[in-house]
């Protein structure tokens, strides 16, 4: 199995794309079959988040880059809670990593079957 997490740094919708974009056409190129986009959030003075626009807008990324064929598939938090066809092969094709109920404390994550 090769895994790789990664850990956005750009915290804005274009940004956040072409790291995405950069990362997994690295992880290809390193031969690694999974990777975990950790998405951390930060409030402001007023505790206002960019997080929904910027998650909205890797969503969006992610289905293009499915449909194309850039990727297999993706997996959100949401798709473990509905134990979705997506999350399922996940925690059966590598059980390591799903042994303990995968979360991230202030932040989300998406698993990228590349």
């Amino acid at each position: 199995m090769s895994y790789k997490e990664i850990k956005l740094r750009a915290r804005t919708p274009d940004a956040t794309s072409t790291e995405i974009m950069y990362e997994i056409a690295a992880a290809r190129a390193d031969l690694i079959d999974l990777v975990r986009i950790n998405i951390f959030y930060e409030e402001d003075a007023e505790g206002n988040t960019d997080f929904n626009r910027v998650y909205t807008s890797i969503i969006k990324l992610l289905k293009n880059m499915k449909q194309k064929g850039s990727i297999q598939f993706y997996a959100t938090r949401d798709s473990f809670g509905h134990y979705t066809t997506e999350a399922v092969f996940l925690q059966n094709k590598y059980p390591e990593l799903f042994s303990v109920e995968p979360k991230i404390d202030n932040g989300d994550f998406i698993y990228v079957k590349i």
